[in-house]
């Protein structure tokens, strides 16, 4: 799988009034509406994913493209039937990525989560019905393209967590076992349905897909009808001063630390042991650092390319698959293929040439 890259827009959920400059239809239309799934990739003044978009990312080293998508919208309930328009245009997408070479991840994102909307939940109380309206939703998506090859992986679901909205461990074991579960329910839908799902290669979650000792520890394999098909996904977002889009000043920082390198050593050492020694696959769906700028105007975009390159290279030489969030080509650049972060782009492309001049 290399290297790779999130590509949004398919995970809008909520409906807005915001203009999108240049971008309206001939009819001025900017709101959301389940009928022109483009309206949800543009939200918010982004630009439409081209064939550019996934032509340029290719190119530049990034083999395999996370597409984060959230389905309720799309649908009167979890428990009914996604709109065929919004399956197919996410199908377009896909072929999109799939026609520059690249592997495709596609998932259930805000769906679960902490926000209010949010239906897929670490909720043993209530796990009876969200398991049905999880198989109900991954046995749609999973028919759908059951006959794409090997190079589409699922991600069961992107952050869970407890009816508590308990970040990084849940308020009780009882959010591990509901978390599990539906890892296990996810895994045996997508199987059922048949064609290439049968083998097809499938990304389950730690709880918030979180990488600390109490998570890995919480996290257990699903069975499946055949061996090495499935893969651990975690997000990591290390040292939290540096990554986080908090304004710089006290507990936020541009400059990313030689020093920093210890706590992000910590995490791959806690993966090897805790994944990689039991034999999973791993993919980090997740890492990065926001952008921001200093009082004078500054950007971090130096700090950001160093320490993409050091996850990146770190990842690639354990083999875990590493996924940057988001995409140094950005929304309002993506259409044309061009970079709206450079620096942290050619950050990301040398960890992956690096890399292979050490094979």
């Amino acid at each position: 799988m290399g290297m790779g890259v999130s590509v949004g827009g398919l995970e809008s959920v909520t409906a807005t009034t915001e203009a999108i400059p240049e971008r309206a239809d001939a009819n001025g239309m900017h709101i959301l509406d389940r009928n022109d799934p483009v309206t949800y990739e543009t939200n918010g003044s982004k630009d439409r994913i081209t064939q550019s978009t996934m032509d340029a990312l290719y190119a530049a080293g990034f083999h395999t493209v996370r597409l984060p998508i959230t389905w309720l919208p799309h649908m009167d309930s979890p428990s009914s039937t996604i709109d065929a328009v919004w399956l197919n245009h996410v199908q377009s997408v896909v072929d999109l990525a799939r026609n520059a070479g690249m592997y495709v991840i596609i998932n259930l994102h805000h769906d679960a989560g902490t926000p209010d909307f949010c239906w897929l939940k670490a909720d043993w109380a209530n796990y009876s019905t969200i398991s049905a309206n999880l198989k109900n939703v991954w046995r749609q998506i999973a028919t759908h393209f059951k006959d794409y090859d090997h190079h589409l992986l699922f991600e069961g679901y992107n952050e869970i967590c407890d009816e508590n909205k308990s970040w990084w461990a849940p308020t009780s074991n009882n959010g591990f076992k509901a978390a599990n579960a539906l890892n296990q329910d996810f895994v045996d839908v997508v199987r059922a349905t048949g064609g290439n799902n049968v083998l097809r290669n499938l990304i389950v979650s730690t709880y918030t897909a979180s990488e600390t000792a109490e998570a890995l520890d919480g996290f257990v394999m699903p069975e499946d009808l055949f061996t090495d098909h499935l893969m651990v996904q975690i997000h990591s977002y290390r040292p939290n001063e540096f990554v986080t889009a908090r304004e710089v000043g006290d507990r936020s920082r541009m400059e990313f630390y030689e020093s920093d390198k210890a706590e992000i050593d910590e995490m791959f050492a806690r993966l090897q042991t805790k994944i990689l020694d039991k034999g999973w696959p791993c993919v980090m769906g997740e890492y990065g650092a926001f952008h921001k700028m200093d009082a004078n105007g500054n950007r971090n975009e130096e700090g950001r390319a160093a320490h993409g390159y050091y996850y990146t290279i770190q990842a690639l030489r354990k083999g875990i698959a590493p996924v940057y969030w988001y995409n140094p080509m950005n929304y309002r650049d993506r259409d044309t293929g061009n970079w709206t972060y450079p620096v942290l782009a050619a950050g990301l492309s040398q960890a992956w040439t690096d890399f292979q001049a050490e094979q």
